[in-house]
């Protein structure tokens, strides 16, 4: 057996086991189209007092894919289609905050982090405007 093979199916195992959702792992597996098809999912954490020392990871489909701290965005590519974005707290206990997105090739679709305060502990992912969106990445810094 080659071992891309094998290590796509040690993934699939893994992800089996771990209760990924059926979809997310098909996601996974679906080949990103070209750039001229691709669709941008932005996620954008700017500087915040409150809320701003936890550390946030940004999922796709439930999967993580980033970590994300105060300001830093990070751009995913995907395939157009119905897409579930999210960003949750590191640690037991805490909820993940998801928006779900019909993208569109050639598109960009902005969504700033909130983080919590004393009566909201969970990070808030609200939709941003492209303006406001274009606004924010050019103060912060991608996370690749």
């Amino acid at each position: 057996m080659n071992y891309p093979l094998r290590t796509a199916l040690w993934l699939l195992y893994a992800l089996v086991l771990a209760g990924v959702p059926v979809t997310a792992m098909l996601a996974l597996f679906q080949p990103l189209p070209g750039p001229e098809r691709a669709a941008e999912i932005i996620v954008i954490r700017e500087w915040r007092f409150i809320g701003g020392g936890a550390n946030l990871t940004v999922t796709l489909h439930g999967i993580p894919m980033y970590g994300i701290s105060t300001d830093e965005h990070v751009i995913i590519r995907v395939s157009p289609g119905d897409h579930v974005v999210g960003v949750m707290p590191r640690g037991l206990g805490m909820n993940e905050a998801t928006l779900s997105v019909r993208a569109e090739a050639r598109q960009r679709y902005y969504f700033r982090v909130e983080t919590g305060s004393m009566f909201s502990p969970s990070p808030l992912l609200l939709p941003a405007a492209t303006s406001v969106g274009e606004a924010l990445i050019a103060k912060t810094r991608e996370v690749k």
